[in-house]
């Protein structure tokens, strides 16, 4: 098992190699959807798994459509592949 400072380390060299995808800017709570959508979580298990609200989850995948100008969650998986991030 990892030392939290080492578990906090590692999260903060994980949110900072994500963060620009395909030269599109991202929140770290962004990242962190990106990766549940990575992952095959549903719209419905990401919030029990990150510990917010569906609507949050929502406004979450909302802004990573438009930033991104994907119309869908697989366009964003695909946003994703055609990076070299994954």
């Amino acid at each position: 098992c990892m030392p939290n400072d080492q578990i906090t380390f590692l999260g903060g060299l994980y949110a900072q190699y994500l963060k620009s995808i395909n030269d599109v800017e991202f929140t770290p709570r962004e990242i962190d959807i990106i990766s549940c959508i990575l992952n095959g979580r549903s719209t419905k298990t990401i919030p029990s798994f990150l510990s917010i609200s569906p609507k949050t989850v929502e406004t979450h995948i909302s802004n990573i459509r438009a930033k991104s100008g994907c119309a869908s969650r697989e366009s964003i998986i695909d946003f994703v592949e055609q990076s070299d991030k994954l």
